[in-house]
């Protein structure tokens, strides 16, 4: 079985080299791939996952060249996993990597979507007012149960990635599309670090992305440069109405 771990990079240059050694150290039973996608960050991160993906010949790293929004980055690191199973985590050990095999024991008694829940979420005021009207948002439009927290640290299958990634619209919402897929749907209670690694600025731009509604890239300049397994010449294109979106295709062009 093999183990896509997906992870949005925003502002995360501090974290996310820790994080991708963690995640490696604790997924070390399965054919592991990390997929980080750097959404536009202002800070290092493009350099350090570059790096990562040279030091480590599991991790790919793509960077948008701006930020277009966590559920877009989300969008892009699946269209570019190849495992029967995706965990999609922050980069910043708000969400522990040792709890990924929780999810996928779980995902692996037959479901296809695991979330995790917490008894005590501490995450920033910023990221949980977003984080709470995103639930409201989701219980009013896609009829959402109210007992079932829609939380971004997740285990997805890898038939309803397929079906996610037929959506062709500019405006993804990942939780919104799984009920769409069919999906069978769990969660498993979670451990919530006592500390965080993330800065002020770094709680308050997360607070912003949880409300912020991106698009996709207009022009090839606003697409993305990939090391490891790439997908550059595809992110480069142009989307057109009658084109495939570019989280949905695979080129074979490495910078």
């Amino acid at each position: 079985m093999k183990l896509s771990v997906c992870i949005p990079v925003y502002n995360g240059a501090r974290t996310i080299g820790l994080l991708v050694e963690s995640v490696t150290r604790v997924c070390e039973g399965h054919e592991l791939e990390i997929v980080l996608v750097n959404d536009g960050s202002r800070d290092a991160s493009e350099e350090v996952c570059n790096e990562l993906a040279a030091r480590f010949p599991h991790v790919t790293a793509i960077t948008l060249r701006r930020n277009f929004g966590e559920h877009n980055a989300v969008m892009c690191a699946l269209a570019h996993c190849t495992g029967d199973y995706a965990a999609i985590i922050d980069d910043d050990f708000q969400n522990p990597p040792e709890e990924i095999e929780r999810l996928l024991a779980e995902a692996q008694k037959g479901y296809n979507v695991v979330y995790s829940k917490y008894r005590v979420k501490k995450h920033s005021v910023f990221r949980n007012l977003g984080s709470r009207f995103n639930d409201v948002v989701a219980t009013a439009l896609i009829r959402k149960p109210r007992d079932l927290y829609l939380s971004s640290f997740k285990v997805i299958a890898r038939p309803i990635i397929d079906e996610i990634l037929k959506y062709r619209g500019p405006f993804p919402y990942i939780d919104g599309l799984i009920p769409r897929a069919a999906a069978s749907i769990s969660s498993v209670f979670g451990d919530v670090p006592s500390g965080t690694l993330r800065s002020i600025p770094k709680q308050a731009s997360l607070g912003e992305n949880e409300f912020k509604s991106s698009h996709l890239p207009a022009c090839p300049d606003d697409a993305a440069r990939t090391m490891g397994p790439s997908i550059s010449a595809a992110l480069r294109r142009r989307a057109q109405p009658d084109s495939r979106l570019p989280w949905q295709e695979a080129g074979d062009q490495e910078l």
